[in-house]
């Protein structure tokens, strides 16, 4: 019989800690922990650390040498504008047919605008308007406005809230007392009132003036849009020759007092906007430092990664999408860099910043940034808005001073030197080309408005083409691609009334068609085409 051995048994202790296990061990730590690090990214609180409300509003105090303890004055803003209401409200109720969109202050000093519906004529619009005015002037309206050129500083109060949010309310009603102001200089220049034309433009740059003092981009283009209208409105007047050399030196002084407030100013505090966009979206873990989280940009607008009809707010998983976007410390970094190149972009005059080497290249400097990307403005457009509002500011002074030395001498002068220093202290130069800005004296005579002369910019292309306007004259110095060979004439007369659409002229070789309705209580009925 074969021997057999008996298998021994294994008594030794087993390895508790194994390769196997270890690695298992260290897998289950890393899924923990990557579970923990994604949670606490979803679920990440934001922390309001910083009143960039209270700091912008602070900043306007400070630029404008502010007394501590004075008032804001902008209230006389928000009263100006409960009395434009009010007396619209109470036109309204003696109209009831006229709709809203007749109330509108341009149809009394533009004859070029038109009704835009068929619900009412332009006839209806001058009506209305001008009771508008009357019941405006009537509510004490005209005496606020007349309180502006007094005020030396005003600043919008602080609101609570993101900064994103501030109420803007007030910038549509001084919008229209810019409209009301021209409406007003075109009647008195009509009556040959100086006094209250005067009075109307001066109110308006006063307004212009403390409105672009302000901290956002925004009320900086208001501001210098309230005054290119006046300085349009005059311009005009000018040339329909309303304006006497008395009234022009007055005016002139005006302009001198009200200059608009510099836009690197603006830019400077305009990044609080940003700032606090960024302190609402983003985490902060104690340092200083955290990751974007849609959802709580969701919560301040119609903002996300995703487009219109994103789902951002309500789902805390998209916040992982936030570990694609640079970190608090790189976005505030970025920010405050491109804030400070657009400032220092602004207080260079066009010609020194194409020379400067300093560019804000969208898809250089802001690639991968997609919160600054929605938020920063468009500084290139913003600049030629401050450069076109400087060259027509320069030219109405300009203009001014020519009717200044007309009425001395009798004539305009052959140069626009003639007015330095004997008017201004210096001829300026256009804000748009870099150069000196184009005249030429006219024969009244022979001028189809009765010009003495033409005052123009060569606009962006820099080339002098006498004054030439082409059949479609250009409505900015920055002219389009397609648009050569012309220049922007300052002293163009009111436009004409839009000539009456022509009815239309059936063509004879059509076949005319009669169409015949059936009606149960009678008789055929029928409509030729």
């Amino acid at each position: 019989m074969p021997h057999t051995t008996e298998p021994v048994a294994d008594h030794s202790p087993r390895a508790v800690v194994t390769p196997l296990r270890i690695i298992l061990f260290l897998i289950c730590l890393l899924i923990l922990w990557a579970a923990y690090f994604l949670l606490g990214v979803m679920y990440a609180p934001v922390k309001i650390t910083t009143d960039y409300g209270a700091r912008a509003h602070g900043h306007v105090r400070a630029r404008q040498s502010m007394p501590a303890g004075a008032p804001d004055n902008w209230d006389l803003f928000v009263r100006m504008g409960e009395k434009f209401d009010a007396a619209r409200r109470a036109v309204e109720a003696r109209n009831p047919s006229i709709p809203i969109d007749a109330y509108d202050p341009s149809y009394l000093f533009r004859p070029d605008v038109d009704p835009y519906n068929k619900d009412y004529t332009r006839e209806d619009a001058v009506r209305v308007c001008t009771e508008w005015l009357e019941e405006f002037r009537r509510l004490g309206g005209l005496d606020d406005l007349k309180q502006f050129p007094s005020i030396p500083y005003a600043a919008r109060p602080a609101q609570e809230g993101p900064v994103i949010g501030f109420v803007m309310a007030d910038l549509g009603k001084a919008r229209l007392a810019t409209r009301m102001n021209c409406a007003r200089m075109f009647l008195a220049s009509q009556a040959g009132d100086e006094a209250e034309r005067l009075a109307a433009f001066e109110e308006t740059l006063a307004m212009g003036r403390l409105i672009s003092a302000q901290f956002s981009l925004i009320e900086s283009l208001v501001g210098t849009a309230m005054h290119a209208a006046a300085q349009n409105e005059l311009r005009t007047e000018i040339v329909e020759g309303t304006v006497p050399p008395e009234a022009a030196a007055a005016l002139l002084a005006a302009m001198d007092r009200r200059p608009l407030w510099p836009l690197s100013a603006t830019l400077d505090s305009e990044r609080f906007f940003t700032l606090d966009f960024i302190q609402r979206t983003f985490s902060d873990t104690g340092s200083g430092n955290g990751r974007f989280l849609p959802t709580e940009a969701a919560k301040l607008g119609d903002f996300s990664l995703s487009g219109k009809g994103s789902r951002m707010g309500e789902y805390r998983v998209f916040n992982l999408l936030g570990l694609l976007h640079p970190d608090r410390k790189s976005t505030e970094a970025k920010a405050n860099a491109i804030f400070d190149q657009m400032a220092k972009l602004a207080s260079m005059p066009r010609a020194e910043r194409a020379s400067s080497g300093i560019t804000i290249d969208d898809d250089a400097e802001l690639k991968g940034y997609k919160v600054l990307e929605m938020l920063l403005p468009a500084i290139g457009r913003s600049l030629q808005s401050r450069d076109h509002i400087d060259s027509d500011r320069e030219a109405t002074r300009l203009m001014l001073a020519l009717e200044v030395y007309r009425g001395r001498h009798g004539t305009y002068p052959g140069t626009l030197a003639a007015l330095a220093p004997e008017i201004l202290p210096a001829i300026p130069l256009d804000a748009v080309t870099g150069m000196s800005f184009g005249y030429e004296v006219l024969d009244p005579a022979a001028d189809e408005h009765g010009r003495g002369y033409l005052l123009y910019s060569f606009a962006s292309d820099g080339v002098d083409n006498r004054g030439f306007m082409s059949d479609k004259p250009p409505v900015t110095p920055f002219l389009p691609a397609w648009q050569t060979g012309v220049d922007f004439v300052f002293n163009q007369p009111r436009p004409k009334p839009r000539p009456p659409e022509p009815e239309p002229v059936p063509d004879p070789d059509e076949p005319q068609y009669e169409i015949r309705i059936e009606t149960p209580a009678g008789p055929s009925k029928s409509e030729e085409n």
